[in-house]
């Protein structure tokens, strides 16, 4: 990420307990930036200033808080939103928090670049700027949805999905946009199916990179098309997003080297791109209903795997 966002991201809450980070990377012109951020004792005091910045804070309570904020010098209110609500901020303004009560938060970092690239791939955006009042809690389910989804990744990175990350970000900045960017009516925009060539070729990158890390971008630039195209007709023409077809792929790779019994499930993990063993076991068991060991148990009678 850019020096600045760095700084926006961390410095901001350098007196936190816990602080866990995760961005995208080549989504449209901007890199989101998710980060948990949890402090567990009072009166963290007045947050150090930010650096300004064309790009928004997006901000969903994991727990009951307490702060002052100030906009531009000005004290908007004095906040004790519950969990559960997002609050939006703009980097470009001067704001300022004074925390008072622990807290448990994620946070979004979006760049406006990002919204541009989502105005410039729809054709539905009045404008890229967003138009919220700042601080102000909203209850928002697809904020809180997204959220939920990056938690995992977020306490476990070493296990983040790629692709996954990728689709939560465009997810965001798609829903930000059409939500708190006054998206005008879509114009008719025909198919939204990838034809029978970019399914070929999309999927024939997936399975050359199962145990790689695979972007987004790489995707839609294979198939000639923008990230959003690509993520909506890859939906539309195989019913999944490409994230989970990516971890369905894996799954069926490990299922085939299983059959050899001299592999571990250890080895198998890592070259179908898992991060460990028990991250592929979790994958498994929620894909196929058993853990791979009771399935190779089932399926290579007579064998001693490892």
């Amino acid at each position: 990420m850019k020096d600045i966002s760095e700084r926006n991201l961390y410095l901001r809450y350098a007196d936190a307990a816990q602080i866990r980070t995760l961005v995208t990377r080549d989504l449209g012109k901007g890199i989101i930036g998710f980060s948990r951020i949890r402090c567990d004792f009072d009166d963290l005091g007045m947050l150090d200033a930010h650096e300004p910045e064309h790009a928004y804070l997006v901000t969903l309570r994991l727990s009951d808080s307490h702060e002052d904020v100030w906009v531009d010098d000005r004290h908007i209110s004095t906040l004790r939103p519950p969990a559960g609500l997002a609050s939006v901020l703009d980097y470009r303004q001067d704001w300022r928090a004074c925390i008072h009560k622990r807290f448990d938060a994620v946070n979004f970092h979006v760049p406006q670049a990002a919204l541009k690239a989502l105005d410039a791939d729809e054709r539905r955006l009045q404008s890229s700027e967003l138009h919220v009042a700042p601080a102000v809690p909203v209850d928002d389910p697809v904020i809180r949805a997204l959220a939920s989804a990056v938690i995992p990744a977020l306490d476990h990175p070493e296990q983040a999905n790629a692709l996954f990350l990728d689709h939560i970000g465009w997810a965001l900045v798609a829903h930000l946009g059409k939500t708190y960017g006054h998206a005008a009516p879509a114009a008719s925009q025909g198919c939204r199916r990838l034809t029978r060539w970019q399914v070929r070729r999309a999927t024939e990158l997936i399975e050359e990179n199962l145990g790689n890390d695979l972007r987004l971008a790489d995707l839609a630039d294979a198939c000639g098309v923008s990230i959003s195209h690509f993520a909506h007709a890859f939906r539309e023409s195989m019913a999944m997003p490409p994230h989970r077809w990516l971890l369905r792929r894996r799954v069926e790779r490990s299922k085939a080297l299983m059959l050899d019994p001299n592999r571990s499930l250890a080895e198998i993990a890592l070259r179908c791109g898992f991060s460990d063993q028990s991250h592929f076991t979790r994958a498994f068991r929620k894909i196929i209903g058993v853990p791979p060991s009771s399935w190779r148990r089932s399926h290579c009678a007579g064998t001693s795997p490892p």
